[in-house]
């Protein structure tokens, strides 16, 4: 499952559970329709605190994905992740897409996670 929501600093984006390569793809289409409404300089935090690891196929789907938020204008980006094994999954996939450099991972079992997640996205502040 996926979910996309406009914010005041950008997005949010929710992936829970095991992503098909089907449901990556619906993503990256309603991104790109979402993307087409948005000036330069938004950020996203990515609430993956319940999803599982992704298969190949669907990684280079979300690379996709990733690249299509870097273009329309992305700052900054923060995921909460459920592991370390899914942190650095996601490493690998943001240096394949450009957008490590402003992307920052904080675990959920950080205590307030999502504040620091909604801090270095709407302010810079690192989390």
């Amino acid at each position: 499952m996926h979910k996309i929501e406009k914010t005041d600093y950008g997005f949010r984006i929710t992936f829970q559970g095991t992503i098909s390569l089907e449901e990556m793809t619906n993503w990256v289409h309603e991104s790109n329709y979402a993307l087409s409404n948005v000036r330069s300089g938004f950020s996203c935090v990515i609430d993956m605190s319940i999803m599982t690891t992704l298969m190949p196929d669907v990684k280079h789907k979300l690379e996709e994905g990733q690249r299509s938020y870097l273009v329309a204008g992305m700052l900054r980006s923060c995921v909460l992740v459920p592991s370390r094994i899914v942190a650095m999954q996601l490493r690998n996939m943001a240096t394949a897409s450009g957008i490590l450099k402003n992307e920052r991972y904080v675990s959920v079992d950080t205590q307030g996670a999502y504040v620091k997640a909604l801090a270095w996205a709407s302010l810079g502040t690192e989390p």
